[in-house]
């Protein structure tokens, strides 16, 4: 019986049971390249969701302001007889018994509003809902930088402008319970926008984060909505003529306003109680804005064009706007800390001097043109 061959030959090698230190690197190498792109992608769709997010809430916020402003300018009221007598109304949805009537509206306080240091508009009306006739206001809170607007209410305290009930022969006035929503006149009720009492006791928070809250009016003899073209009270054929940033429904209280005539009310109450057309332009800060910003390193005076800033990331790419304190610059270039303004004391505001550390803020515009119903009408 032979010899049982040996299991190797010699000169012959081992099987390979493993890897090479060459081969498991590459392994590594691969492994740890994909998993960077993989952390790539989904940091980039977390930039993407996070970006959607802030942009979702911006505008959200824009749409509930729309939609109140909306909503309060299709119910102006207006006569342009005051000394009709009181008028019988249908009942509507505001739940009031039948035999409640309305009785004309002082025309001093149908419609006014006057555009601030800031270049952001503060805005009141007479409105009514149902049967239930009273006042309603707009304006960005005096008492709070992050852009806070309020959305108010005041009642026309005047006899001409009151809603009642009656019971039996008995006329019961439906008053405020806040004594000092009670409004007698156009300078009153400028005035009052003005108190924090007033704005405490009479508003509610509409929405967050607005930076601008602007206002124009069509006129019978405008021609365009440029912010560039004047107002015109009396333009030649052909002539462009701008809209009006202010209005005043009484025509005797604001010297700047188109109408300023004592005798407009004799000759032509509507066209001068309530514009037609009303654009809205609102600046909306994004929240992620909001919580981080930028600043300026130093101290600004009211004819800088070089603006030094902390950072110019996020910003909007040129032109746009921003914002510091109350007076809002247009810029046409920047770098990474710096931009290149060609108007201070723009939409509206005045030139300022601004101290170092103050925010830079900025956001996104939307503009709506709203008609007004009562006004389409007459």
């Amino acid at each position: 019986m032979s010899e049982a061959s040996p299991r190797f030959r010699s000169g012959d090698r081992p099987a390979r049971g493993g890897f090479t230190l060459i081969e498991i690197l590459v392994a590594v190498g691969v492994f740890v390249l994909l998993g960077a792109m993989l952390v790539g992608i989904l940091s980039g769709a977390m930039r993407l969701w996070d970006s959607g997010e802030v942009r979702r809430d911006t505008y959200e916020r824009a749409q509930v302001v729309f939609e109140q402003v909306t909503r309060d300018l299709a119910n102006v009221y207006a006569d342009p007889d005051p000394a009709l007598p009181q008028k019988q109304t249908s009942v509507g949805a505001a739940g009031l018994p039948p035999e409640a009537y309305l009785a004309e509206a002082d025309p001093a306080l149908a419609f006014h509003s006057q555009p601030e240091e800031s270049g952001s508009s503060w805005l009141a009306c007479t409105v009514v809902e149902g049967q239930a006739l009273g006042g309603v206001y707009f304006r960005i809170d005096p008492a709070d930088d992050t852009g806070t607007l309020l959305r108010g209410v005041w009642e026309p305290n005047t006899p001409s402008a009151k809603l009642v009930r009656v019971e039996g022969t008995k006329e019961i006035p439906l008053r405020p319970a806040v004594p000092e929503a009670l409004i007698t006149s156009p300078r009153e009720l400028a005035s009052a926008l003005k108190r924090s009492k007033f704005l405490e006791g009479t508003s509610s928070k509409l929405a967050a984060g607005i930076l601008h809250f602007g206002l124009r009016f069509w006129t019978p003899t405008t021609t365009t909505w440029e912010a560039s073209v004047r107002p015109r009270r009396n333009p030649r054929p052909g002539e462009s003529c701008g809209s009006e940033t202010r209005w005043d429904s009484s025509t005797r209280f604001d010297r700047q306003f188109y109408a300023f005539d004592t005798r407009a009310r004799d000759s032509d109450p509507v066209t001068a109680m309530v514009p037609s057309l009303v654009r809205l332009e609102i600046v909306v800060e994004p929240e992620s804005r909001r919580r981080r910003g930028t600043k300026i390193p130093d101290d600004l005076d009211t004819a800088q064009k070089e603006i030094r800033v902390d950072s110019t990331r996020d910003f909007p790419e040129p032109p746009n706007w921003f914002k510091i304190d109350d007076e809002w610059f247009h810029y046409t270039s920047r770098t990474s800390t710096s931009f290149t303004v060609d108007q201070r004391g723009a939409r509206g505001s005045a030139p300022q001097r601004h101290k170092a550390n103050a925010r830079v803020r900025y956001g996104e515009t939307f503009v709506t043109v709203v008609q007004i119903p009562c006004a389409k009408a007459r």
